[in-house]
């Protein structure tokens, strides 16, 4: 990557404006200006080289607790967050920590709505052994 030339080539041709740009108008405004750092930017900016391998290794190891705890839950909710937040830590790598914070707690605000409105029914693991003979049956052939 050669810097400061993201987007050179696009509007070169007339295209549209650069990725960076594109990613600042859509997720800020049209009114935000800069594209700010990605996060690992953001750790050799206030810690150096040490900040990006301690702000990422952070990272990594939120990621790990929401999905080991997320993945142990049988609520439908937790499920719900789980896949939505996935999408937001993968984007997140390569933008600065408003994309990451931001859209996150939207996340945590709509599956509690949700859950405050539809009322929470945690699966029972029964019910999980259920599916998988149903499943089981389903692929044998059998009639339900």
């Amino acid at each position: 990557i050669i810097p400061f030339l993201q987007g050179k080539v696009i509007h070169l041709l007339g295209v549209g404006a650069g990725p960076a740009k594109w990613l600042t108008v859509t997720v800020f405004g049209p009114t935000a200006s800069g594209t700010g750092f990605s996060i690992a930017g953001e750790g050799y900016l206030n810690f150096g080289f040490a900040g990006v391998l301690f702000q990422m290794f952070l990272i990594g190891v939120a990621m790990r607790r929401i999905y080991v705890w997320f993945a142990s839950s049988l609520s439908p909710t937790s499920s719900l967050i789980f896949f939505l937040s996935l999408g937001i830590f993968i984007i997140s790598v390569r933008n600065h920590m408003d994309v990451l914070l931001h859209p996150l707690s939207q996340v945590v605000i709509f599956t509690g709505l949700l859950n405050f409105i539809l009322g929470t029914q945690k699966l029972m693991p029964l019910d999980l052994d259920y599916d998988q003979a149903m499943a089981g049956n389903y692929l044998e052939g059998e009639p339900t």
